[in-house]
């Protein structure tokens, strides 16, 4: 909030939508092996289909944005005895497809090259920036008309603007929200909507 406002402050918020024009997905590779080597032989044969798997979907190779691997021993516990199981080798990635319609598809030849399992899938756009923009205008007209009916309801005039203010100034917490609205199970999601908020300081007028 404004500190000593004066004159008339008004705080509002403004919507835009797109439709999704990426989508990223997480998924994992497990193998479990006697041997060390044999536990990452296994889960690099399935990294291997994989990559094929994102070629034919023209993912490139540079739209994995993140990828781990981890080596552990698996051990079990039958009637109180301590039994190795084997070593176990994990890979987890992220991959960004600029083609969200044919995400389901994706995921379908994941889990047949061999993924263990999808563990997320999130929709965007491409241009976050511009349409942040859109909201952020959307909330300064959303600001003037709470104004001038206010102004109008006082018997006064919305003067110049004195003094804006971003929603999330002072560490108050994100002044902007992405959503994906989903109107039924099916993939991809109708849109993303995103919403910014403004206080604007206005001077008032007779």
């Amino acid at each position: 909030m404004i500190a000593t406002p004066w004159g008339l402050s008004v705080t509002a918020t403004g919507t835009a939508q797109a439709t999704p024009d990426l989508v990223r997905i997480g998924f994992g590779v497990t193998h479990l092996a006697t041997e060390p080597a044999a536990a990452f032989a296994g889960a690099r044969a399935v990294v291997a289909a994989v990559r094929a798997v994102l070629g034919e979907h023209r993912v490139a190779a540079d739209a994995v944005l993140d990828a781990h691997l981890r080596l552990t021993t698996v051990w079990s516990y039958p009637e109180g005895r301590q039994v190795l199981d084997g070593h176990q080798c994990d890979a987890t990635f992220v991959v960004e497809t600029r083609t969200p319609d044919d995400a389901p598809q994706l995921m379908v030849d994941l889990i047949a090259a061999g993924v263990t399992g999808i563990q997320s899938v999130d929709f965007d756009v491409a241009d976050r920036e511009a349409l942040l923009d859109h909201a952020r205008r959307a909330a300064m007209q959303a600001a003037r008309r709470k104004a001038e009916l206010l102004a109008e309801a006082g018997g006064v005039r919305v003067g110049r603007v004195l003094h804006i203010e971003d929603g999330d100034a002072g560490g108050g917490g994100p002044a902007v929200a992405f959503k994906a609205d989903v109107a039924d199970p099916g993939l991809p999601p109708g849109r993303i909507t995103v919403t910014a908020g403004v206080t604007v300081g206005y001077a008032l007028e007779p």
